[in-house]
């Protein structure tokens, strides 16, 4: 019977192979481990395999298994970031939803400044990365891009670009990482009705859009127009000269934008009402209603403006 167990012990060590008896396996095998278990450099960090084998990736185990779950909507840094399934752990190595709100939560008010068409692009890749069968990075090109246009803004408030976001960690532009979306257009704020678009889904409350339109017009009106005038009435007025504008169209101009304006208010404290339920989105008939109301209105006075201004017909 002891002949038999230790034959069958043998035949067993036989079919599993020569690796631990082995010295040269023996070693081989140490090596592995020690490579899986060292820090990744900065060349093998993004590694392209499949992560959702099991739950080990660039020298890390997690405690949960890369998953897909859909981006919640209170994840404001992305949850219109145009896909909605998203991997967790993320690449910045956040393994849980709470985690994921926290953290993304302080890059916010740096989408607000708009300081790059891809900064929101570039966040996302990594707080909230697009689920397929394999993590799909930021391009080093992208991430420098960012970086250029952001880091002075963010200098201006006191925080330096993260180290976390070194672009040399990024791979290099090839097919397998995420590139520069909007080339030539880095440091190009978007138009005031696609900025005001992005605050009205970012924020809880319509205050953010409307603010949005209303401070960029008096910034236009008041610095744009008035500090031009104001300087050139200073030096005119210096020089013993009287600075006078000719106003042409403007007053019929100002009026009608403001009878237009009144209209707009209106209609806003209106859609208060419970039966809509706020100044922006609610039952879609009231939504195209008010749609095509504003957009009227827009037509209106530029088609107004321009009969009176080419002498069409006299105003005041």
């Amino acid at each position: 019977m002891a002949q038999g167990q230790k034959n069958h012990s043998h035949n067993r060590q036989q079919r599993r192979g020569p690796l631990l008896t082995n010295p040269f396996s023996t070693v081989a095998l140490s090596l592995l481990l020690l490579l899986l278990t060292s820090p990744a450099s900065a060349a093998d960090e993004y590694d392209y395999y499949s992560w959702q084998s099991d739950n080990f990736h660039n020298g890390r185990f997690y405690t949960k298994e890369p998953q897909c779950v859909d981006i919640p909507t209170d994840l404001r840094l992305c949850h219109n970031v145009g896909y909605k399934k998203m991997r967790l752990p993320n690449l910045l190595d956040h393994e849980t939803m709470p985690e994921v709100k926290q953290q993304a939560g302080s890059w916010v008010p740096l989408l607000a400044k708009r300081c790059h068409a891809d900064t929101q692009v570039f966040l996302c890749s990594l707080f909230a990365p697009v689920c397929l069968d394999r993590p799909i990075y930021p391009c080093r090109s992208l991430c420098e891009a960012v970086r250029d246009s952001c880091a002075p803004v963010m200098e201006t408030y006191g925080f330096p670009w993260p180290e976390m976001l070194t672009c040399d960690k990024f791979p290099i532009d090839n097919d397998l990482c995420i590139p520069i979306q909007f080339a030539g257009n880095q440091a190009t704020p978007a138009p005031d009705t696609f900025a005001s678009k992005v605050a009205a889904i970012q924020d809880q409350y319509a205050d953010a859009s409307i603010g949005n339109v209303t401070g960029s017009n008096a910034v236009n009106v008041f610095l744009g127009i008035g500090v031009a005038w104001s300087m050139a009435a200073i030096y005119h007025n210096s020089k013993g000269n009287d600075f006078k504008v000719d106003p042409g169209s403007l007053a019929f101009s100002v009026t009608l934008f403001t009878i237009f304006a009144f209209i707009c208010v209106g209609v806003l404290m209106y859609r208060r009402r419970p039966s809509i339920g706020g100044e922006l989105g609610g039952p879609r008939t009231p939504k195209i209603l008010t749609t095509m109301l504003f957009v009227s209105l827009w037509l209106l006075y530029i088609l107004f403006s321009s009969l009176e201004a080419y002498c069409h017909f006299k105003a005041f």
